[in-house]
């Protein structure tokens, strides 16, 4: 069901924007990808053994940002955001990859239509996972940031985002820092 109602959406942002897209102008369907760094502060406190083998750790981490959506006009997008953090830790002797991320509907305001400052958040689906053990949780996330379109299409964009995730009784959450350089079709 959830995919059939994320096609419908999609397919919708399509049609009503088909006109406009990809004219040069923020406005219409927009997509956009992205790829950085992150620095991750994990803090887990596990009342039962799971495939989590982390404690309060930070990590350094290669950030990933995925945008589908919708400008209404140069200054006001809204879209689905999936972000994500990816690490490991150097005293893990499994050498598991672990994530943190959130799939979201976030926004982007910039300050005048013809600015290149930017301001951004979100709020949706938060996950904690062990990538290599294919286990993951869900909970809360939130993301808030800033950026600047450098040239057309080009966007540095900071933002901090937070997961949290309570699961039989085991907290996790991770905070992370992302820098990131996107490119966005618009």
């Amino acid at each position: 069901m959830k995919k059939i109602l994320i096609s419908m959406a999609v397919s919708s942002l399509l049609v009503l924007s088909s006109a406009q897209a990809f004219d040069e102008k923020r406005e219409g369907f927009i997509v956009g990808l992205g790829a950085g760094y992150s620095f991750v502060n994990n803090d887990v406190k596990s009342n039962t053994n799971t495939k989590f083998n982390v404690s309060s750790k930070n990590a350094h981490a290669l950030a990933t940002s995925f945008k589908i959506g919708y400008g209404f006009n140069e200054q006001f997008s809204l879209y689905y955001l999936n972000n994500v953090s990816w690490f490991g830790f150097d005293a893990d002797k499994a050498d598991d990859t672990y994530t943190a991320g959130m799939s979201a509907i976030a926004a982007s305001y910039y300050l005048d239509p013809c600015s290149p400052w930017y301001i951004t958040g979100g709020i949706g689906l938060g996950s904690y996972g062990n990538f290599t053990e294919k286990e993951s949780l869900s909970g809360a996330g939130i993301m808030l940031g800033a950026g600047y379109e450098i040239a057309p299409h080009i966007q540095v964009e900071g933002n901090l985002m937070s997961v949290a995730v309570d699961k039989d009784g085991s907290d996790f959450s991770a905070v992370s820092a992302n820098l990131t350089v996107n490119y966005l079709w618009y």
